[in-house]
């Protein structure tokens, strides 16, 4: 590749705006890509990202959608962040099988975890009457660091770790970062970064504990089992939520963060998520049921309301460079790509 890439490098059809916010985009984001045929693939990645970007953003005004760190990776490789679709109904139907306050009209007649989004509006519960009308677990200390899971499908093991880390923060006041890579090594019962199941994750940790990260650092990819026997720490069960998101919200408020689930959606035009910045993001169901490269977990720390619009505030594992600092706010209320169907929580007595 060229030392210094200037706009007579690229094909002359190529429009001059175009191209310098792809310039702009590799500085900031400091990539550098092997050799000039490589560059000018992903300037083709990038153009056509960047102006779904600007017809989504034309239709939503109540979401500022950026370029960022995915504005040049294909869908394939997008869905190396994320664990497969069966995952997250293996997730949803543990919970089925576990709790006896799952709803079964989660499960559709395809056997889909997935349903209307409409499953809280429908089914409307005698909600906590004191719940705070605002909940941030930020604000109070509770919450670790935004992580990166980099192009590893292990999600789970960051979702699981970071319900974890805040509920010690709660139960302990101990804010300590816990090792996501032990869980990717050592839990058996899951498989590293192809994906897996977090009722199985706080399992492990309720029987082997967790340990530090400064004893098990993160390297993105699955390797041998360390054992490391110090610094555990335990919880002493996990709690499957129901798909209720009033009695969710009750939970968050009076308990902290929980771990949840929800599909993606990133085929053809559908990028939403992975350009959002920030707002209320309230996908179609459309998007969510038939659009999906595979589902991703995160945790709810609160939620609120911006605009008349209810939402979830979720701490993600894609950086400080995604979203809100690598936080995202969604509807709340509507199910929204389904991610009231997963929801569990660490228990500490």
């Amino acid at each position: 590749m060229p030392s210094i890439l200037m706009s007579s490098h690229f094909p002359p059809e190529a429009i001059p705006d175009e191209i310098n916010q792809f310039l702009r985009y590799l500085k900031d984001f400091d990539i550098k890509y092997a050799n000039l045929t490589e560059t000018l693939y992903r300037f083709d990645i990038f153009v056509e990202n960047l102006r779904n970007l600007q017809d989504r953003q034309k239709s939503d005004e109540n979401v500022l959608y950026e370029i960022n760190q995915f504005s040049a990776m294909t869908d394939s490789e997008l869905k190396e962040r994320l664990i497969p679709y069966q995952d997250f109904v293996e997730d949803v139907k543990l919970s089925i099988e576990t709790s006896s306050s799952a709803d079964s009209s989660i499960s559709n007649e395809d056997g889909v975890i997935f349903d209307k989004q409409s499953i809280s509006s429908s089914k409307k519960s005698k909600s906590w009457k004191g719940r705070p009308a605002f909940v941030d677990w930020r604000t109070k200390g509770k919450v670790t660091r935004v992580k990166d899971q980099g192009q590893c499908g292990s999600c789970w093991a960051f979702s699981v770790t970071a319900a974890v880390e805040s509920q010690i923060a709660i139960k302990r006041n101990e804010l300590i970062e816990l090792s996501e890579q032990q869980l990717i090594d050592c839990d058996s019962d899951n498989r590293g970064c192809s994906g897996g199941y977090r009722p199985w994750a706080f399992k492990y940790i309720e029987s082997k504990g967790q340990t530090i990260e400064q004893l098990y650092y993160y390297t993105g990819r699955k390797g041998e089992c360390r054992n490391i026997t110090a610094n555990l720490r335990k919880i002493d069960n996990h709690k499957y939520l129901g798909n209720d998101e009033d009695k969710i919200a009750d939970w968050v408020a009076e308990h902290g963060p929980v771990s949840f689930g929800l599909f993606i959606f990133c085929v053809n035009v559908t990028r939403g998520m992975y350009q959002y910045s920030s707002g209320v993001f309230n996908p179609t169901e459309d998007e969510c049921s038939h659009h999906s490269l595979g589902s991703h977990a995160m945790i709810f720390v609160g939620y609120g309301e911006m605009n008349g619009e209810t939402y979830w505030l979720i701490k993600n594992s894609w950086a400080t460079s995604y979203g809100d600092s690598g936080y995202l706010k969604m509807k709340r209320g509507v199910n929204s790509c389904g991610l009231a169907n997963a929801v569990f929580a660490p228990i500490i007595n």
